[in-house]
């Protein structure tokens, strides 16, 4: 008697997970997910190599190949011009992490506390020139660890913008997607939701899928980053080329 009831216990949790499987794959169903060259245009956005080599911001083997990405500290400029802080501690490729989710926040906490145990997220100093430095005794993070932390960090932007693609019956093309998830990564996965009088939300929405060359690097260059949203926007355009 106790077996068959093992049994039905066993024979429900597995059509549970099933049928939780089989939902995952329908949710995913006409979802876009950004491409392995997604991933590594937004990852040399974020972590330019030869410009880390040059900051000092990596580990390196004895053939002088990057291994890691030290823990380090971002500077951005006030509006008077000078450098500050940007609050927290960055890892990996641009994962960044402040003291208020360190305290709230199991993963973020063991990250910080994996790699730069007992850090300060106020840096010693404010460097004249605003280049980023390694945070004091951190350990470095190797490059398929933040390969992998990169991804998850873009889950969370395709999420969002998966989202905004549906309710608003638009579809992209694969580089269309991933221009827009590399641009949309550094404004934090609601903000295709909460910027909507934003340019480019009112410029994919209105387009529905069709969009004029001129037109798209327009909207890009009206944002920041100058360099980056060129780029962005000739994959838009033109794809991996």
């Amino acid at each position: 008697k106790t077996c068959k009831i093992s049994s039905a216990f066993s024979y429900i949790f597995t059509l549970a997970l099933t049928l939780t499987n089989e939902q995952k794959i329908l949710d995913s169903i006409g979802k876009l997910h950004i491409s392995e060259q997604g991933v590594e245009m937004i990852a040399n956005f974020e972590m330019n190599v030869g410009t880390a080599k040059a900051w000092g911001l990596v580990e390196v083997d004895e053939n002088g190949e990057v291994i890691g990405i030290y823990p380090h500290y971002v500077f951005k400029q006030d509006k008077n011009g000078n450098y500050i802080s940007d609050g927290g501690i960055t890892l990996g490729y641009g994962h960044w992490v402040e003291q208020k989710e360190y305290n709230v926040n199991d993963d973020e906490k063991n990250l910080i506390d994996r790699y730069a145990n007992g850090a300060s997220f106020n840096p010693p100093y404010i460097p004249e020139n605003g280049v980023p430095y390694i945070v004091p005794n951190s350990s470095y993070v190797t490059m398929d660890e933040a390969r992998e932390l990169l991804i998850q960090d873009l889950q969370e932007a395709e999420e969002s913008l998966n989202t905004f693609l549906e309710n608003n019956d638009i579809e992209l093309e694969q580089h269309e997607f991933d221009a827009l998830i590399s641009f949309a990564h550094q404004y934090g996965k609601d903000w295709w939701f909460k910027r909507e009088e934003k340019l480019m939300t009112q410029f994919i929405r209105d387009g529905k899928g069709n969009y004029d060359p001129e037109e798209v690097r327009e909207v890009f260059a009206q944002h920041d980053y100058d360099e980056r949203r060129a780029k962005e926007a000739e994959v838009f355009i033109n794809g991996y080329q």
